[in-house]
């Protein structure tokens, strides 16, 4: 890279031998579709209530080209909120992730809901190693 009056300037410079990425054959990961029902790459955890209500969800999915765990949704009924609903899912979302080799997990900024989980950071979308995640390995007041 040159800086340029303009800005900058890219220049390739070749390396020998050349780098190619290979991604595997069998990837059909495309983060758009709906997850196929039985597809071992994805999950839905759910969390009941002890009086048998519906607590809460979340849905990810694993993309083995990148080793990310994507959290797509995270839902919690109003009257479950503020109970470690949201945490447990979490939970389960990270040992799901922990199994499947994800190096981190992904999703999007859900205002302050995310500080719970120990994330500090105002940005849009972040990646969080799993390393940093509480586990699922803690019994609470909700089966997921």
């Amino acid at each position: 890279m040159a800086v340029t009056e303009n800005g900058f300037a890219l220049h390739e410079i070749p390396v020998d031998p050349p780098i190619h990425k290979v991604y595997p054959a069998e990837n059909t990961d495309d983060a758009d579709a709906p997850a196929a029902e039985g597809d071992p790459n994805s999950r839905t955890f759910v969390a009941v209530g002890t009086d048998g209500s519906l607590a809460g969800f979340a849905t990810v999915s694993y993309a083995s080209w990148n080793r990310r765990l994507a959290i797509e949704d995270i839902e919690i009924a109003p009257a479950h909120r503020g109970r470690g609903v949201g945490r447990t899912l979490i939970g389960h979302a990270v040992k799901f992730a922990s199994e499947s080799g994800a190096g981190h997990i992904w999703l999007e900024d859900a205002l302050r809901r995310h500080t719970l989980i120990g994330r500090t950071s105002p940005l849009h979308e972040h990646a969080l190693p799993l390393s940093s995640l509480p586990t699922a390995d803690s019994e609470g007041p909700y089966v997921a």
